[in-house]
Parts: C-alpha cells; sequence; structure tokens
C-alpha cells in the first residue's frame, strides 16, 4: 500500500511538472510567432499608409489600412498578455514604445491624408517610416531575449527529465 501510495504521488509530481513546463514552453512559443508577425503587420500599416496618401478617396484603401491597423494592434495587445520573462518584458515595453509612436503616427497622418493636407501626411509617412525600422529592430532584440529564456527552459527540461528517470529508477527499485 506505501509503495503504491509513493507511486501515485511521485506520478502526480511528474505530471504536474511536465505540464508546467510546456505550458511555458508553448507561451514562448505562441510569443514569439506573435512578435515575428508583428513586424510583417507594422511593415502592412506603414505601407497601407503610403497607400493611402496615394489614393485617400479610395474606399478599399481606406479600409485596407483600417484592417492594418486593427491587425496591428491586436497583435500589440497578444504579445502584452503574453510577455514570458522579465528580460522579455523590459524589451517589449521599449518596443510598445516604438509601436505606439509608430501607431499615432499613421493615425495622425491618414487623417491628414483624409483632409488632403497631403505635406503633413507626408512627414507623418516618414517619421511612420523611420519608427517602423525602429520596430524591426526592438523586435529583433525581443525575439532574442526570449530565445535565451528557450535555452533556459530546455535547460530545465533537461534538469525535468533526469529527475523523473532517477526518480523512476528508484521506484523500480524499491518496489
Amino acid at each position: 500500500l506505501t509503495v503504491i501510495a509513493v507511486l501515485i504521488i511521485s506520478e502526480m509530481f511528474l505530471i504536474v511538472t511536465n505540464s508546467i513546463l510546456i505550458t511555458k514552453y508553448r507561451s514562448l512559443n505562441d510569443a514569439m510567432i506573435s512578435e515575428y508577425s508583428l513586424i510583417k503587420s507594422t511593415d502592412d500599416l506603414v505601407e497601407s499608409f503610403y497607400s493611402l496618401m496615394k489614393s485617400s478617396n479610395d474606399q478599399a484603401t481606406i479600409k485596407k489600412f483600417r484592417t492594418s491597423r486593427q491587425e496591428t494592434l491586436n497583435l500589440i495587445k497578444q504579445i502584452d498578455k503574453i510577455a514570458v520573462d522579465y528580460n522579455s518584458r523590459v524589451a517589449f515595453e521599449g518596443l510598445k514604445n516604438n509601436l505606439d509612436e509608430l501607431m499615432y503616427e499613421t493615425e495622425i497622418g491618414a487623417n491628414d491624408s483624409l483632409k488632403e493636407d497631403y505635406p503633413e501626411a507626408i512627414k507623418r509617412y516618414k517619421a511612420a517610416k523611420d519608427k517602423s525600422k525602429f520596430v524591426t529592430d526592438n523586435t529583433t532584440d525581443l525575439l532574442m531575449k526570449q530565445l535565451e529564456y528557450t535555452k533556459n527552459i530546455q535547460t530545465e527540461i533537461k534538469s525535468f527529465e533526469r529527475n523523473s528517470n532517477f526518480i523512476a529508477f528508484i521506484i523500480t527499485l524499491f518496489s
């Protein structure tokens, strides 16, 4: 009876620990996929803003800009929820500041285009294009921080594997 209790407790410990590690790993993968998508999304946003400046009366172009903007905002919210460790969170805050400025420049610039204030829209486009480069750099930095965190998770997984093999060996030895 004691052996069965030890087996059950050991197995529950292993299951819970394994579940925690898998959850961390999945969360990290989800975050990295979203971050990678953010680079393309912000590039698409800036390009759709440029198209809007050229065709400010075209409803399809306006809709494309609004859709692109919303997709970028959704990715920002998603990443904000799942930034996984302290270093990633710090890197994300820097990225978020640049994203906020990019979003501001594109929104104000789009409004300027719709009001046919093209000199101001062009100024906003140039600022958004510059911010887009910073967003790419900051996103790359964030991805590198998360790869470093992945390395730490892999170390945890290897340690867990060794410990679980050792526990299984001990349980087999004494049963």
